[in-house]
């Protein structure tokens, strides 16, 4: 008995380490027993049904599956079970605190097993904010905790933490200060609104005068002051107030500056419209009833414009100079313009032009598979600079030739980071390809080519075509003229291909038949009429009674005489008369006349 065709296995599979492992399927097409091994020798069986557990090991396992039938086992089909490691938690950065208008530093990760790194706001792992070695934080007031995993080969790791917290700054809603009013002692006061809860009190010269958890300073002097705000995390500095002296006959001179085209009012109470620099003097009575002299001089200050010119990674937050705006995670140029108030109360315009320098990317495209020895090129797509391989070269393309399955990874780098990708090419065998012995027949006769394989499935295509009746089956049948090498070859489900080659050798010519007696009686033996001989492409045979009638006509060589009139009722047993033409395949003419006996 011959061997069975190999049993139908199930498709292979890829899972990650710990998942649950469905079982591995084979079906028997000829109803024999399976019989499953885990090596190419076939020496370690591990089971005998229709589905089979694999084995839970990281890394890939082929598995074999036979059929037996009679004592006689098939050849095997196989099924291939990848288990990928999961990779370990990567080494997140540092946790950090800041308050709100700081500029913020971008989280880092490591990648410990070179895979993809994802960042999360959520400790469900579904909000994902970001990916790659670093991530720019939420400028949000608060407390966050941000997740990052690795990814390598489909298989996540379990999450490490950066926790970033901002604190909200404290809010100055009042300053108010009060001149000296006794001649004797300091009474000025400052008076600070604020939902901070502490409060320093500073001079002109940046000196400490005091601290208090109020916001009132009492019994102060002539001068400049400002006062510093604190809720315990973060601080706002107050505006600059002054006391004077009110109190004594004084003398008095103010320099200001007053903007272009303003009306100014002196301390008098008069008012101007100030064009250019001037100086006028009041006299004045305070509260107390004394003379004092103020004597101001205005100084006319013009607007002013100023640009700037500034140059930032994408991904960064940026603060500006002019009004302090921030902006978080920028990813395009823009330009900000702010109009600002000075201390004189005059406005000025600054233009920053921000110009984003991208963080390097690289693209190796989608994993894919080649068929083995195949010439393999693979691009890189990036947006700076020339990617350094695996490989150690350094091109946007390189060329391979597939061998083995395996990893190819490519890196970028630039002023802004750097980053990586990488591609698995999967290297599939060649189908195998048997065309058969080599074929000795007689000129004008046919004969079947038998080309197999074991490969499933496969697409057979042969050459050349002459003399073939087809080009794309296994089993074709050819008639050459002459001596002919016929190339088959096979492709597989992904494209890839072998060959094999089968010699039909021409010796000798096929010689024409026509029997001189039939008995179409049923019985299985010499029941019909027919013409032996070679392949026709012109075929006319004709059947005579002995007075000339025609019994029988057939143009089509597997159309033959069985005894019947061309009515179908049964001729009687007698000699007829035939008339054969007929062309071969290869230009033979034949022709030929005689009689033949029917008998019953």
């Amino acid at each position: 008995a011959s061997a069975p065709a190999a049993p139908v296995a199930g498709t292979d599979a890829t899972y990650c380490d710990g998942a649950a492992l469905a079982n591995m399927t084979a079906t028997a097409g000829a109803g024999g027993t399976l019989t499953w091994y885990d090596d190419a020798g076939l020496t370690n069986v591990i089971g005998s049904t229709a589905t089979q557990a694999p084995n839970n090991t990281v890394g890939t396992t082929v598995y074999y599956v036979t059929e037996t039938v009679a004592g006689c086992e098939s050849a095997a089909s196989t099924v291939t079970i990848t288990i990928n490691a999961i990779p370990s938690a990567p080494v997140a950065g540092t946790d950090a605190t800041y308050c709100l208008g700081d500029v913020l530093a971008n989280m880092t990760a490591t990648a410990g097993a070179g895979g993809n790194l994802n960042w999360y706001d959520d400790m469900a792992l579904t909000n994902n904010i970001g990916t790659g070695a670093s991530q720019a934080p939420n400028n949000t007031v608060g407390t966050t905790i941000y997740y990052v995993t690795e990814t390598a080969n489909g298989c996540a790791s379990t999450a490490s933490t950066v926790t970033i917290t901002i604190n909200d700054v404290p809010a100055i809603t009042g300053e108010v200060s009060t001149d000296l009013t006794d001649c004797v002692t300091p009474n000025g006061t400052i008076t600070i609104t604020s939902n901070g809860t502490s409060y320093e009190l500073f001079d002109a010269s940046n000196n400490s005068i005091g601290t208090n958890t109020t916001g009132v300073f009492t019994g102060l002097d002539v001068g400049d002051y400002y006062v510093v705000v604190s809720n315990g995390n973060c601080s706002t500095t107050g505006s600059t107030l002054s006391i004077t002296d009110q109190t004594t006959i004084s003398t008095n001179t103010l320099n200001n500056d007053v903007c272009d085209g303003d009306t100014y009012t002196f301390a008098d109470g008069t008012t101007q419209t100030i064009t250019s620099n001037t100086s006028y003097v009041s006299t004045l009575t305070n509260s107390v009833g004394c003379d004092s002299l103020v004597t101001e001089n205005i100084t006319v200050v013009q607007p002013s414009t100023t640009i700037i010119d500034t140059t930032i990674c994408e991904g960064t937050n940026y603060t500006s100079v002019g009004d302090a705006a921030n902006f978080v995670n920028v990813l395009n140029d823009f330009q900000h313009t702010s109009v600002l108030t000075g201390a004189n109360g005059c406005d000025s315009t600054i233009i920053e032009n921000i110009t984003v320098t991208p963080s390097p990317t690289v693209d190796l495209g989608m994993d894919f598979n080649a068929c083995e020895g195949e010439s393999v090129t693979l691009t890189a797509t990036t947006n700076t600079g020339i990617p350094v391989w695996s490989t150690g070269d350094t091109s946007m393309t390189i060329t391979i030739n597939a061998v083995t399955s395996g990893f190819y990874v490519a890196a970028v780098s630039g002023t802004c980071g750097s980053d990586v990708d990488t591609v698995f090419i999967t290297v599939l065998p060649a189908p195998d390809v048997d065309a058969g012995p080599d074929i000795t027949i007689p000129l004008g006769a046919t004969t079947i080519l038998g080309a197999t394989s074991t490969s499933s499935p496969v697409d057979f295509v042969w050459s050349p075509s002459n003399g073939l009746s087809c080009t794309s089956c296994d089993n074709p049948e050819a008639g050459p003229i002459a001596n002919t090498s016929y190339i088959v070859t096979v492709i597989d489900e992904y494209g890839c291909t072998n060959k094999d080659t089968v010699n039909i050798i021409i010796d000798g010519e096929i010689v024409l038949y026509i029997p001189n007696i039939f008995s179409p009686n049923g019985d299985g033996n010499n029941d019909y009429l027919e013409v032996f001989g070679p392949a026709w492409q012109d075929y006319s045979m004709k059947v005579f009674n002995r007075w000339g009638a025609l019994i029988f006509e057939s143009t089509e060589p597997s159309v033959v005489w069985d005894g019947t009139t061309m009515k179908g009722e049964p001729c009687p047993q007698a000699v007829f008369v035939y008339k054969f033409e007929g062309k071969s395949i290869v230009g033979q003419i034949f022709k030929r006349a005689g009689n033949v006996m029917l008998t019953r």
